[in-house]
């Protein structure tokens, strides 16, 4: 049977412990992974050298990764993915140096199949929205925001403020679906209802899998990245594109158009978390125009508190929604 391990009481980890810990694994890779605390405290009091000793060195010389190099490396991959997993190093080097899409010209494109959910809007003088999702909280949210300076409402928004009414949301099917069948599917109900005397709010015929589908690679983030005068701008209206830059590492290359707003490490404190929160009247709002200030409060548990003078939404227009 196998036991939970025990937590260890604070303090537990002296340099002693720490190091015979250590002796237990042959390479930093393999301590990190089986005593990832004992590594940290190691890494912390800046013992890791001395306590790392005995173990086996696995990092490559600087300027190892040479473009040929690299290249025989990547042929062992059939996909940029297993290529950035299994051989990081080399991965980045390739990036940094604008060598990717040449050396991994051999290897297949991964797609990246989701599962969507087919929703309806319903209200009750026989109109309807039909969409799908993979996110469907997210997806009832953006319907449902009445207004946004940032972006265009959507058709379900538009016409609860033209109409004043209430719609009613639906899950056409219980469980998600594949992208192929979610596809077909949305379109053979737009045609059902339209069969059934409903007016139809979608703009387009349906059967398209929208912004989830797309693959961001550093052309398309690149593309993405030249609306925006400030990295700011950039994370609050494409945070996917964004973070696939970060995660990629190439937020400074893309970003260097960019105007620098960049507020210094440890800018956000609770108080100009607070001053920044007195310039918007709702949380949507300030959320959309300073990510940064809002992602600090949120992440430090200020949110109720800086937030006080804000409007509250409307618990109870929504009441006939169905809550998931």
């Amino acid at each position: 049977m196998n036991h939970k391990p025990t937590k260890k009481p604070a303090n537990y980890w002296t340099f002693e412990k720490v190091k015979t810990e250590a002796l237990k694994y042959m390479t930093r890779n393999e301590f990190k992974i089986n005593s990832i605390t004992a590594y940290n405290k190691a890494i912390k009091n800046k013992w890791i050298n001395e306590i790392c000793f005995h173990m086996i060195l696995k990092c490559k010389p600087a300027n190892y990764w040479t473009y040929e190099k690299i290249k025989t490396e990547a042929l062992k991959y059939d996909n940029k993915t297993d290529f950035m997993n299994s051989s990081n190093s080399a991965y980045y080097k390739a990036v940094k140096n604008n060598w990717i899409n040449e050396i991994c010209s051999h290897m297949i494109k991964k797609q990246i199949k989701r599962k969507r959910f087919l929703y309806v809007f319903e209200f009750n003088n026989k109109h309807a929205y039909i969409g799908l999702t993979c996110n469907i909280k997210n997806r009832k949210s953006t319907h449902l925001r009445l207004t946004n300076k940032k972006f265009k409402i959507s058709s379900v928004s538009k016409y609860i403020n033209e109409t004043n009414q209430t719609p009613i949301f639906k899950l056409l099917k219980k469980n998600p679906v594949d992208e192929k069948k979610a596809s077909l599917l949305e379109i053979y109900y737009i045609e059902k209802y339209r069969k059934n005397n409903w007016v139809l709010l979608n703009k387009i015929k349906g059967g398209g899998l929208g912004g989830n589908n797309l693959k961001w690679t550093k052309n398309n983030i690149q593309t993405e990245a030249l609306k925006y005068n400030t990295r700011s701008e950039f994370q609050c209206k494409s945070r996917t594109a964004y973070n696939a830059a970060r995660r990629y590492k190439i937020l400074d290359e893309i970003c260097s158009h960019m105007i620098s707003k960049i507020k210094p490490m440890y800018y956000w404190s609770f108080n100009t978390c607070k001053k920044e929160a007195l310039k918007y009247k709702t949380r949507n709002e300030y959320h959309l125009n300073s990510c940064a200030s809002y992602d600090a409060a949120h992440r430090n548990n200020w949110l109720n508190k800086i937030c006080l003078h804000m409007k509250q939404p409307n618990k109870n227009q929504y009441t006939n929604l169905i809550d998931l």
